[in-house]
């Protein structure tokens, strides 16, 4: 089974560029006839990110990610209280058949891969407002879980919840990293998208910044008629 990304879901529930190489340097068969050129600064982190891009749409989500990952998006069966959406990425597929996401699962993170889970998830116990004023996405279940930052945001309109793990490879796959993001669906703050990221350095700046371009896509669709004892939109403290 996949790891659990945030405590709250327990209750509710019972994708990378390889580091840009270096430029190679410059090779003469003979005298220079001119001075070396000037070096120039290193790339930050998003001029690095990939800046071309495939697009994913699936389910009421679209968004764009980088033209090298890989995407699979046939369609896995619902749990009842949440959906894989689409699985894209480096880390690749592996032998296992294509219906056979536990099998995906099995396998660990190479140095430089990435991979993304996106998702729908149905929250019974509360919604997506009372978790940004609560965080108890931050709360460790145990010793062993790793230390957890976030931030609230809004995608594409809607609030959303930004949760960082700072794995450090403690984890069955390798993972350096864990980012997740949890958005209100159009009209509703009780159903969710989900974007589940893992991913191993080096070059972690380059995978956090292709991320961010990835969210930064995000488009969702028409709205939805959600729970009407709850609230269709939060306010603070997310922002508006």
């Amino acid at each position: 089974m996949r790891r659990v990304v945030m405590p709250f879901l327990v209750a509710l529930l019972l994708a990378a560029c390889s580091p840009t190489p270096s430029p190679s340097p410059n090779v003469t068969t003979g005298p220079l006839l001119s001075p070396p050129p000037t070096p120039t600064l290193s790339p930050t982190a998003s001029q690095t990110a990939s800046s071309i891009t495939r697009h994913l749409s699936v389910s009421g989500i679209e968004l764009d990610y980088p033209s090298d990952w890989s995407v699979m998006d046939q369609g896995w069966p619902t749990t009842g209280m949440g959906q894989t959406l689409a699985i894209i990425g480096t880390l690749p597929w592996g032998s296992c058949a294509p219906s056979d996401l536990n099998c995906h699962y099995q396998l660990r993170l190479d140095p430089g891969q990435i991979t993304v889970e996106i998702g729908t998830l149905l929250l019974v116990a509360d919604n997506i407002c009372d978790l940004g004023r609560t965080r108890s996405d931050l709360v460790g279940r145990g010793p062993s879980d790793p230390p957890a930052t976030g931030s609230l945001t809004r995608v594409d309109g809607r609030p959303a919840v930004r949760t960082d793990y700072a794995v450090g490879q403690a984890d069955y796959y390798h993972s350096d990293e864990w980012r997740d993001w949890l958005i209100a669906a159009p009209g509703t703050t009780t159903t969710g998208y989900t974007i589940n990221a893992m991913y191993r350095g080096p070059d972690l700046e380059t995978l956090r910044a292709e991320l961010d371009q990835l969210v930064a896509s995000v488009r969702l669709g028409p709205s939805t008629a959600g729970n009407p004892t709850q609230p269709a939109d939060c306010g603070s403290p997310f922002p508006s």
